[in-house]
């Protein structure tokens, strides 16, 4: 399961790093079609195909990212199990550095891969608000104010874009799934482990 984690999420960053890049993509002439936000201010040519590029980019990196996130719970699942499994109530197992050292490891490798995968998300998306803040500021420069309303516009939705890994920290699906193996159960593990110390 964690190499599967670790998988998809290197498979997602890499993703993400070559959408995130200078160059402009290239998406299908029916992406821009699709993009209900997106149709009207290309149909009145304000917005060039870099600038509405850029958008898409962020869309998808959204939209990619929000089906990977949820996979980074399931190692918190089973870590969870692993610790009730070990409760006296169910079995006299006993508590050992290296079972704690192991559980702390992969909790590691999983919140490692969360925080990777915002932060190039994030990257992403700030380079691409960027370009279009700065063309809708050219566009203004040059007194063609209808196309620097369609970029502010096209800017502004990109910001409110809160999709898979643009979620703040604080609403990160991991956030939660850590509190699962470390919190109420993990805590009386814990507990039970340092009373057994004692």
């Amino acid at each position: 399961l964690m190499f599967w984690v670790v998988d998809e999420t290197h498979i997602c960053l890499r993703f993400i790093k070559k959408l995130g890049r200078r160059e402009l993509t290239i998406w299908p002439i029916e992406a821009y079609s699709r993009i209900p936000h997106l149709t009207p201010l290309t149909d009145g040519q304000d917005i060039s195909g870099a600038e509405a590029s850029s958008y898409l980019d962020v869309c998808f990196i959204g939209k990619l990212s929000q089906e990977a996130v949820p996979l980074i719970i399931m190692p918190f699942v089973v870590l969870t199990l692993m610790i009730i499994a070990r409760w006296s109530f169910f079995a006299n197992w006993h508590w050992e550095t290296l079972i704690l050292a192991i559980f702390g490891i992969d909790s590691a490798v999983c919140v490692l891969c969360a925080v990777k995968l915002r932060n190039a998300a994030v990257e992403a998306k700030v380079r691409s608000i960027g370009e279009i803040a700065r063309a809708a500021a050219a566009a203004r420069a040059e007194k063609l104010s209808d196309k620097a309303d369609a970029l502010e516009s096209l800017k502004a939705l990109m910001e409110q874009n809160m999709d898979g890994a643009y979620v703040p920290w604080h609403q990160q699906p991991f956030v939660s799934a850590l509190l699962l193996p470390f919190g109420g159960t993990g805590g009386l593990g814990i507990l039970e482990y340092l009373l057994s110390k004692s």
